[in-house]
C-alpha cells in the first residue's frame, strides 16, 4: 500500500512531468495552429495568382500570402476568447485541472490505503490524451475530479485547429481582389441543432448562409466542424477589369486599392498589356455600339462573322419587332444581333433570349450606357426554349426576393436593382446551363 512517503515523491514526479506534458501541448498546438493557418492561406494564393496571372508572377503574388498567414497566426495567439484567456492560458489551465485530478486520486488512495495497482490503474487515465476519462460518480463529487480532462485536451487542441484553418483562409481571402464574401455551409457531422444552423441559414444578405468581405463569422463554439467557402468574380469577368486597371487604374480602384495597400512592396506596376488585336466584326460592334448607346429609342444592327451588316432597325423606347422576311433574313446565316435597352442598360429580357434561343443566333448582344451583356450560343447548340425558360423563371425569383431584402436592409437603390436585376438572373443560368454570358464595360 501507499505511504505517505510514497506520496511526497510521487507527488514531485507528477508536478515535474506535469509541467513537461503542459509544454508539449503547447508546443504541439502552437505547430499545429502555423500548419492549419498555412493551410487555409495556401489554395487563396494559387487562386490569387491565377487571377492576376496576365499582370503578376506568381512568385510575387505567393510572397504577399506568406507575410499575410504569418500575421494572422501572431494575431490568434495573440486573443483572448469568450472565457477571457488567450490559448495559451488555456493549455496551462486544462493541464492543472488533470495534475489537480491526478493529486486528488493520489492523496485519496494514500489515505484510503489502497494499493499501487489501482491507483496507477485510475491516474494512467489522466495520462493519456484523447480518452474520455471517466470515474465513478461518487469519487468525481468526493474528490472535485474533472471528469473530461483529457478529452478536454483533444477538444481544444480541435478547436485551434479549426479556427486557425478558417481566419488563415477568411484573412488570406481578404487580401485577395476579386474576392466577395464567404457561404457558411453546415457539416455532415452536425446532429443537434444549434446557432451553426441559425448562421447557414442567414438570408440578411439575400443569400442563404452569405457574408460579404469583411462580416466574415469566426467559428461560434469549440469543435465547430461546419464549412466555408470563398466566394470569388468570375474569372473572366475579373480579368477585363485587371486589364482595364494595367491601361486606367482610375478605373478600377478596388485593384488599385489592393495593389497600394498588398502588393506595391512586392511588385512593380505592370507594362501595359498587349491587347487581342482588333477583328473586323469586333470594330465594326464597337463603332456601332458606341452611338446606340446613349439612344432614348431601341436600335437593332444584325451582322454576320465577317462583319457585314444584315440588317438595321429602329424600335420603340422598350422593344423591336421584325416581320417574317426580317427574320428570314437572319435563318441560317449564323449572325450576331446587338441592340441597346435605353432605360437602365441592363441584360437580357425573356424576349431577348426566346429571340436568341428560338432563331438560332451565334450571339445576342445588348448595350447600355456602362456595360455591354453577351450571350453566346454554345458550342453544344442552344439548350431548348423550354429548358431555358424554367430556369429563367426560377432564377427570376430567385433574384427578386435578394432584392427585396437588399432594398428593405438600404443596401441599394431601385435604380441599381433596376439595372443590375436581369444580369444577376443570367449570372445564375448561365452557371447550370453552361452558357456563354459575359458583362463587360463598353469601351469608348
Amino acid at each position: 500500500t501507499l505511504r505517505h512517503a510514497h506520496l511526497t515523491a510521487l507527488q514531485a514526479v507528477l508536478d515535474r512531468r506535469a509541467t513537461e506534458m503542459s509544454k508539449e501541448v503547447l508546443d504541439a498546438t502552437y505547430k499545429g495552429i502555423w500548419m492549419a493557418s498555412s493551410a487555409g492561406s495556401s489554395g487563396v494564393a494559387g487562386v490569387t495568382a491565377h487571377m492576376v496571372k496576365e499582370a503578376f508572377p506568381a512568385p510575387a503574388v505567393e510572397r504577399i500570402f506568406a507575410g499575410i498567414n504569418e500575421r494572422a497566426v501572431l494575431a490568434m495567439l495573440a486573443r483572448t476568447r469568450k472565457d477571457g484567456l488567450k490559448i495559451s492560458d488555456r493549455v496551462w489551465r486544462t493541464s492543472e485541472r488533470a495534475r489537480h485530478s491526478v493529486q486528488h486520486i493520489v492523496e485519496d488512495a494514500v489515505v484510503r490505503g489502497q494499493d499501487a495497482r489501482t491507483t496507477a490503474k485510475q491516474v494512467q487515465k489522466y495520462l493519456q490524451p484523447g480518452v474520455w476519462t471517466v470515474h465513478k460518480e461518487e469519487l468525481r463529487r468526493r474528490l472535485r475530479v474533472h471528469t473530461d480532462v483529457s478529452y478536454e485536451a483533444m477538444r481544444l487542441a480541435r478547436t485551434e485547429m479549426n479556427n486557425a484553418f478558417h481566419e488563415g483562409m477568411v484573412a488570406a481571402n481578404q487580401h485577395s481582389p476579386g474576392y466577395q464574401g464567404i457561404y457558411w455551409r453546415l457539416s455532415a457531422q452536425h446532429p443537434v441543432p444549434d446557432v451553426c444552423d441559425d448562421m447557414a441559414a442567414d438570408m440578411s444578405n439575400g443569400e442563404a448562409g452569405f457574408y460579404p468581405k469583411g462580416q466574415e463569422p469566426v467559428r461560434p463554439h469549440p469543435q465547430c466542424f461546419c464549412n466555408t467557402f470563398p466566394a470569388y468574380e468570375r474569372p473572366e469577368r475579373f480579368t477585363e477589369r485587371l486589364r482595364e486597371w494595367v491601361h486606367n487604374p482610375q478605373l478600377q480602384p478596388d485593384i488599385e486599392k489592393w495593389y497600394n495597400e498588398d502588393a506595391r512592396r512586392f511588385m512593380g506596376r505592370p507594362a501595359l498589356l498587349v491587347l487581342p488585336q482588333e477583328t473586323p466584326l469586333a470594330k465594326v460592334l464597337r463603332e456601332k455600339e458606341a452611338k446606340i448607346a446613349g439612344l432614348a429609342h431601341e436600335r437593332v444592327y444584325v451582322f454576320d462573322r465577317n462583319g457585314n451588316e444584315v440588317l438595321g432597325k429602329k424600335g420603340t423606347k422598350t422593344s423591336v419587332s421584325f416581320t417574317p422576311d426580317e427574320v428570314k433574313l437572319m435563318a441560317g446565316r449564323d449572325v450576331i444581333l446587338t441592340h441597346n435597352h435605353p432605360s437602365y442598360g441592363g441584360s437580357f429580357s425573356w424576349p431577348d433570349a426566346n429571340f436568341a434561343i428560338g432563331n438560332n443566333l451565334a450571339e445576342m448582344r445588348a448595350v447600355g450606357q456602362e456595360y455591354v451583356h453577351s450571350l453566346t450560343r454554345p458550342v453544344s447548340g442552344w439548350p431548348s426554349v423550354e429548358t431555358v425558360k424554367i430556369e429563367y423563371d426560377l432564377a427570376n425569383q430567385e433574384i427578386l426576393r435578394r432584392i427585396h431584402v437588399k432594398l428593405q436592409q438600404g443596401q441599394i437603390t431601385i435604380d441599381e436593382a433596376n439595372r443590375g436585376h436581369y444580369h444577376e438572373v443570367w449570372m445564375l443560368i448561365a452557371g447550370k446551363l453552361d452558357l456563354n454570358y459575359v458583362r463587360k464595360r463598353r469601351v469608348q
